[in-house]
């Protein structure tokens, strides 16, 4: 009579090559869903600061008197070099204000209420405006500096460093 069926050695094997093959293929699939979030994260940064790069952009570079600090005078423009707060005036003289809150850059137009301009998810650590050429009757030119990070774990924090350049129309 023939003994029909599998040795329990044979069973064993089968299994410890099984659980090893399911083993890596669970990290490789980990693995990509962690390269997604961070892909995810990094794209959120992106837009959300292209946005609030743009936005600060267009209406700097329509305004006038650049003034950066917290203290003087709006009506003396000054240069500055590295300040986190930067205020000027818009073609229909409103003063808008911009500065580093916390991890948010946020906005003020007039006397409002100061609103953030970047997303919470954002962590942004340094807010640098320098101004060169807003003392002179040359034509002004602002540097805005970001540097931060997204993400809230290690695995899919991300690094940013963004610097863009304005001059006055």
């Amino acid at each position: 009579m023939a003994n029909k069926g599998f040795s329990l050695i044979e069973i064993l094997v089968s299994i410890a090559i099984f659980s090893m093959v399911m083993v890596t293929a669970t990290g490789a699939l980990l693995a990509t869903i962690d390269a997604d979030h961070k892909a995810q994260a990094t794209q959120s940064v992106m837009n959300n600061l292209n946005f609030a790069l743009e936005s600060m952009s267009r209406v700097i570079r329509l305004g006038s008197i650049y003034h950066c600090g917290n203290t003087g005078t709006l009506t003396n423009p000054q240069d500055c070099s590295g300040d986190t707060f930067f205020a000027f005036k818009r073609n229909d003289g409103v003063t808008v204000s911009y500065k580093l809150l916390g991890t948010q850059i946020v906005r003020q137009v007039g006397s409002g209420n100061w609103l953030a301009i970047s997303a919470p998810e954002v962590i942004v650590e340094i807010l640098g405006f320098y101004v060169k050429g807003a003392s002179t009757s040359g034509q002004p030119r602002v540097t805005i500096v970001i540097k931060g990070y997204v993400g809230s774990t290690s695995k899919i924090k991300t690094p940013f460093n963004l610097q863009t350049t304005i001059s006055q129309r």
